[in-house]
């Protein structure tokens, strides 16, 4: 049985910030178009205290070739159920992410009444990432898109997704601690897309409404 001592540090901060862009024409079919922008960023950090743990973690010292002698770390609670109750080194991480929502309103031409109808443009584009300080390398994690829409009067639903890299790869295809930008002058490297369309319809009776769909994907 061991006690612990767990301290930790979090921070986050959640803004919206709306735009909205009306037509002065008094014929226009597009009355209104808004956009949502909720930029979010997240702060958190455990700091080493593993030092004051010594006997959680004991440090080896083993020969290899050539004379020379290699150490290795280790933990007395390696390979048990709950794991070392402290974690050595420090913790931490910066996240961001960056989610969009567009819609407007228009005239529909089958309405007498003259009312605005809303019209969703995308229900949401979401970006996000974090970047870990506290590694040697590789500190950015891929960044993270994800996005839905509608379209023919929410009659098809689609929904996208993707991941891209900041760092270059090397001659193995494998990727190392370089900018992407550097090495092509093209800010991110594409390594994941999927996109998903599907449909609900309804039988003639109106007993069974059933969803069919289709998906591409695309891995690099």
């Amino acid at each position: 049985y061991a006690h612990a001592i767990n301290s930790a540090i979090s921070i986050s901060a959640n803004p919206k910030i709306y735009g909205m862009f009306q037509s002065t024409r008094p014929n226009s079919y597009i009355r209104a178009v808004r956009h949502v922008i909720s930029p979010s960023a997240g702060f958190s950090f455990s700091p080493d205290i593993s030092n004051l743990m010594p006997n959680y973690y004991h440090t080896i010292r083993y020969p290899r070739s050539m004379g020379r002698v290699s150490e290795k770390t280790y933990s007395m609670f390696e390979g048990y159920l709950y794991g070392t109750p402290v974690a050595r080194g420090s913790v931490g991480a910066i996240s961001l992410s960056l989610n969009n929502n567009l819609e407007m309103k228009v005239l529909s031409k089958n309405d007498t009444t003259g009312e605005p109808k809303k019209v969703s443009i995308l229900d949401n584009l979401n970006f996000s990432s974090s970047y870990n300080p506290f590694v040697d390398t590789l500190r950015w994690n891929d960044i993270s898109m994800n996005g839905a829409t509608r379209l023919l009067n929410n009659r098809i639903n689609v929904t996208f997704g993707g991941s891209f890299s900041p760092y270059a790869l090397d001659e193995a295809g494998n990727k190392y601690n370089r900018s992407h930008f550097k090495e092509t002058r093209k800010l991110v490297r594409l390594t994941r897309f999927n996109i998903n369309i599907g449909t609900a319809f309804q039988s003639g009776q109106g007993k069974k409404s059933e969803t069919t769909g289709e998906t591409l994907s695309l891995i690099h």
